[in-house]
């Protein structure tokens, strides 16, 4: 037993990420470059955040995207949407 556990450690480490993973990762990554040059985590976790629902974050991300022209796809702005959501704010998806 002693055996096996380094070796199914190494193999989970080495595993592939699942698309949700991926996504998480590629929104995180996206957010640092762009979004931390701005303002920091405080702004999602104070209490009077002033977004309140996930559409509303949606908007935001589009706002910021448009505003500060930072060329980001729809498919980064998901995985940004994504990425804030399942670390900072819970809103309950539909999807």
């Amino acid at each position: 037993m002693r055996r096996i556990a380094p070796i199914l450690l190494l193999a989970l480490s080495t595993a592939p990420l699942s698309a949700a993973d991926e996504r998480l990762r590629h929104g995180e990554q996206i957010h640092q470059l762009h979004c931390m040059s701005c303002h920091d985590a405080t702004v999602y976790t104070r209490t009077n955040r002033l977004i309140q629902s996930l559409p509303a974050l949606e908007r935001q991300i589009d706002r910021c995207r448009d505003s500060f022209g930072f060329g980001l796809p729809d498919r980064g702005a998901d995985a940004v949407l994504h990425y804030l959501n399942t670390t900072y704010y819970h809103f309950e998806q539909t999807d």
